[in-house]
């Protein structure tokens, strides 16, 4: 809920969130994951400041950092990519079985930098043998927090 009033997607990893009652270490460990964040603090007298949104009930508080970095946006844009180009391959029919060549290219120096960065991480994620970043003639277009990515897959 808190993620929603804030506008910021479930995939766009955030720095922490603290919750007023104690639970057990495995609890916290499925939130971190559920509601992607890289920790959870148990407070009981956390005072909201900042960047930061709360949520009560009754006895019960969450907060929510919404403070984002240049390394959480990065993380949270590779992630859309990872999912855009899933959606791409599904659209294309390839299952999981078919280990394609992912050809992309971004106008942008800071998005082709950052494809090079996570190179791995994409290939791995999107069932890609090979990922070549350069311009692209015959291409289709993908949508990444609103920047235009041009792709090609060959089977």
């Amino acid at each position: 809920a808190l993620r929603s009033e804030a506008g910021i997607k479930v995939r766009q990893p955030l720095s922490e969130a603290v919750c007023s009652h104690d639970m057990s270490s495995e609890l916290i460990e499925l939130i971190a994951d559920e509601v992607n964040v890289k920790k959870v603090c148990v407070e009981s007298n956390f005072v909201k400041c900042g960047d930061w949104i709360v949520k009560e009930n009754g006895q019960n508080r969450v907060a929510l950092c919404i403070a984002l970095t240049d390394e959480l946006r990065d993380e949270g844009m590779v992630r859309e990519m990872i999912r855009a180009i899933n959606a791409f391959r599904k659209e294309k029919s390839l299952t999981v079985n078919d280990h394609v060549a992912l050809i992309v290219w971004a106008n942008d120096d800071d998005m082709n930098s950052l494809i090079r960065t996570h190179e791995g991480q994409l290939k791995k994620q999107t069932l890609v043998r090979e990922l070549r970043i350069e311009p692209l003639n015959d291409s289709e277009t993908i949508m990444v927090n609103g920047k235009k990515i041009s792709i090609a897959l060959i089977v």
